[in-house]
């Protein structure tokens, strides 16, 4: 692994082994070793790189800004560790198993179910799931459901899919900068 930019917080110095796959958070790395091992480095302040100590083999990793995930290949459950970024630590997923994982944001994670539909946790996940919010800060999108064959999570506020059909869809917060509208291709 190979790291550049800023390194306040030892997010450059990845530890020494062979990695399969790797994702970042704020300021933090976690890496997927060829056994199946999770390793993380980088900003600790939340407990993020504090990988739980377990028999457990992973087949996927996933961060959040404070959070880390990874996906266990044994059953396809996920197992969370540090933060949101309010301090909550309600960071483990509802249900499974997964087939997949993206990457939270501040205060939420999302995942691809057998069965091709997606589930969000988090603090605030019951706006993730449902699709909707009456609230006039909020786009109201209801898409129709699935099945999906990936999902996307923003860092902040907003979640895009693609269907089996490789249609996309976006919801999730405002529609400011136009995050949400998925222009028309030629």
């Amino acid at each position: 692994v190979a790291c550049w930019g800023t390194n306040n917080d030892g997010q450059l110095n990845p530890p020494l082994g062979n990695y399969v796959s790797i994702d970042g958070g704020y300021r933090h790395f976690c890496a997927l070793t060829i056994a199946g091992d999770v390793k993380c480095w980088g900003n600790n302040n939340k407990g993020q790189t504090t990988v739980p100590q377990t028999n457990d083999i992973y087949s996927e990793v996933s961060m959040g800004n404070y959070h880390s995930c990874a996906l266990r290949e044994s059953d396809g459950y996920v197992r969370c560790w540090g933060k949101w970024d309010n301090d909550s630590t309600n960071n483990q997923s509802n249900g499974g198993p997964y087939k997949s994982l993206s990457g939270g944001g501040n205060y939420y994670h999302c995942g691809i179910l057998y069965g091709d539909r997606y589930r969000c946790w988090g603090d605030n996940s019951n706006f993730y799931n449902s699709m909707s919010n009456s609230s006039t800060n909020y786009q109201s999108a209801r898409p129709k459901l699935g099945p999906f064959i990936s999902i996307e999570t923003s860092r902040h506020d907003h979640v895009c899919a693609v269907r089996r059909d490789l249609t996309p869809v976006c919801w999730g917060g405002n529609n400011s900068s136009g995050k949400l509208k998925i222009p028309q291709l030629d």
